[in-house]
C-alpha cells in the first residue's frame, strides 16, 4: 500500500521552524554578552536582590528585631508579621493580579517601591511605638504584594529568549540567594555593635538602590505578547 504523506501547510512550517529555534542549545558566554539578557539581568538582579537583602532580614529577624529594639512580647511581634502577610496577599491579588495589565508597570512598580523605602524610614528612625509599627507594617505589606518580588517573576519570564530563560533565572537565583544567605550571618552583629538606626540607614540605602535601578531600566511590556518582547529586545541588541 502507498501512503501518501499530506502536504505541510505554510503556518505549519513556520510553527516548526520556530519550535527548531527554540531549541537551539544557548552558551553561557551568550547569555553575558548578548545586550538584551545583560539589561533584563542588571534590572532582574538590581531590583531583586537589593529589595532580598531587606526581605530576607525581615524574614529571619523581624520578630527579633519587634522584640529587642520595640521591646514587644513574642506573641505581638507574630500577631505584626501574622497582618502583614494579610495585607500582602490582599495586595496580591487586588493589585497586582488586577491591575497589572492594565496600569503602567514602571509606575505601579515605583509606588511600591517608594512605599517600602518609606516603611523603613518609619521604623528606623521613630521611636517604635504601636502606631508607628502599624504604619511599617501596613507600609511594607501593601507593598510587598506588587513590588519587587512580582516585577521579577513576571519579568524573569517575559525578557529573555526561551533559549536563555531557565539559564539566566537559575543564575540570577543563585545570586540573589547567595547575598540573602550572606547578610542573615552579619545582620544581629550589626545591629548590636552599631545600633539599629545606622543598620536601618544600611536597609534604606538598598532599597533606595532596587528603587533608582526599577525606575531607570524598567521596561514597558503590558499588552504584549512574549514574542512581540522578544522580537523587539533581540532585534536591538543584535
Amino acid at each position: 500500500m502507498i501512503t501518501v504523506k499530506p502536504d505541510i501547510f505554510p503556518e505549519q512550517k513556520e510553527a516548526i521552524g520556530k519550535a527548531r529555534g527554540m531549541d537551539e542549545k544557548a552558551s553561557i558566554k551568550e547569555l553575558f554578552t548578548n545586550k538584551a539578557n545583560l539589561h533584563a539581568m542588571v534590572l532582574l538582579i538590581g531590583i531583586y536582590a537589593f529589595w532580598n537583602l531587606v526581605a530576607g532580614t525581615m524574614g529571619y529577624f523581624m520578630p527579633y528585631i519587634y522584640e529587642t529594639v520595640g521591646g514587644l512580647t513574642a506573641a505581638q511581634a507574630n500577631l505584626l508579621q501574622a497582618f502583614l502577610w494579610i495585607l500582602t496577599v490582599a495586595a496580591t491579588y487586588f493589585v497586582f493580579i488586577r491591575l497589572g495589565d492594565k496600569v503602567n508597570r514602571k509606575r505601579l512598580f515605583g509606588i511600591g517601591a517608594a512605599m517600602v523605602t518609606a516603611a523603613w524610614i518609619v521604623l528606623t528612625f521613630g521611636s517604635m511605638r504601636m502606631t508607628e509599627l502599624l504604619l511599617f507594617v501596613s507600609l511594607w505589606g501593601i507593598a510587598a504584594g506588587f513590588e519587587a518580588q512580582a516585577f521579577y517573576g513576571l519579568w524573569a519570564a517575559e525578557l529573555f529568549h526561551t533559549k536563555y530563560r531557565a539559564m539566566a533565572q537559575g543564575f540570577m537565583f543563585f545570586v540573589v540567594r547567595i547575598g540573602v544567605g550572606l547578610i542573615s550571618l552579619v545582620v544581629p552583629a550589626m545591629i548590636t555593635i552599631l545600633g539599629f538606626k545606622t543598620a536601618g540607614g544600611v536597609i534604606i540605602t538598598f532599597l533606595a538602590v532596587h528603587m533608582i535601578i526599577g525606575l531607570l531600566m524598567a521596561p514597558e511590556t503590558r499588552g504584549k505578547s512574549l514574542e512581540d518582547i522578544q522580537n523587539e529586545r533581540y532585534q536591538k541588541s543584535g
